[in-house]
């Protein structure tokens, strides 16, 4: 049977909406920000429409949003790197912090605002897992604990043998583990393996799972055209620019070579400025 990767948006969706995922959802939450596995078990998990200043604003749809006492967690499945992604990301914990306020919550009533950002790409240098940002001076001192985000580098795993992986791992490596039956074990992990094969045995899921995966190549490929004809466009004009400064530079040298044998013969320099063009500064160095 062929297992749905969990980096579709599609699939991922599904998957972290369903109930049957709660135990592992909670396992993996509570591992990277040490919040209580209690708290989150009692979580809800929703795909929400974050609201709008103004009409020409474009509407931001979350991924998945995890909502307990204290904290709001924006957990985002990141395919691909692209400009702007982080700018976006950030967009998404500001609205989520500012929803709050709009709502009239007093300061001491806003809850924390966690982003989870499950990368399927390396952004950061170094060799982790997880790479966690807080707001902080260029001496390390914390600012404030209002927003909080985690960066996971998935294609880490690929780098590591299955009997090296820790707990957290283990978690995340159900994204892109070609055999997913070797990472059974706990029960959280199986039912999450469970649910995800039953979702890669729905008929309409892979018919949307493949649907996406070809938009992706189609879209993949149009942004190498685009890149392909940029770059050829770019040479173009490079050497349109290259061969205007050289016959430039070649019709300089021709009028200052006149403007020299002009002055050879006593010329005028009034004479030779009318002439060739050049300036009266440009003749005296002659």
């Amino acid at each position: 049977m062929r297992i749905l990767k969990l980096t579709s948006d599609i699939v991922f969706k599904i998957f972290m909406k369903s109930e049957k995922t709660n135990n592992y959802k909670a396992r993996m939450i509570s591992l990277l920000t040490k919040i209580p596995e209690e708290e989150l078990n009692k979580a809800t998990y929703t795909v929400e429409e974050l609201s709008i200043d103004n009409v020409n604003e474009k509407k931001k749809i979350t991924d998945i949003i995890v909502k307990i006492e204290n904290h709001i967690i924006n957990i985002e499945m990141n395919k691909d790197y692209y400009e702007g992604l982080l700018k976006k990301n950030l967009m998404y914990s500001s609205k989520l912090m500012s929803e709050q306020i709009e709502r009239g919550s007093s300061y001491n009533e806003m809850k924390k605002i966690i982003q989870i950002n499950i990368d399927d790409f390396t952004r950061y240098k170094g060799e982790n897992l997880v790479y966690k940002f807080m707001m902080r001076d260029e001496l390390g001192n914390l600012e404030h604990e209002f927003i909080e985000s985690y960066h996971i580098d998935l294609k880490y795993l690929e780098k590591k043998g299955y009997n090296e992986l820790n707990e957290l791992e283990k978690i995340f490596s159900l994204f892109g583990c070609e055999d997913i039956e070797s990472l059974r074990g706990e029960d959280y992990m199986n039912e999450a393996i469970d649910e995800l094969e039953n979702i890669s045995r729905d008929d309409d899921i892979i018919g949307l799972y493949d649907k996406e995966i070809v938009e992706r190549k189609l879209y993949n490929s149009r942004m190498e055209e685009a890149e392909k004809i940029g770059m050829e466009k770019g040479m173009e004009k490079g050497m349109e620019k290259g061969m205007e400064k050289g016959m430039e530079k070649g019709r300089k040298a021709e009028k200052l070579n006149v403007a020299k044998k002009m002055l050879d013969q006593k010329l005028d320099i009034e004479l030779i400025i009318n002439i060739t063009g050049l300036t009266k500064d440009e003749i005296n160095l002659l």
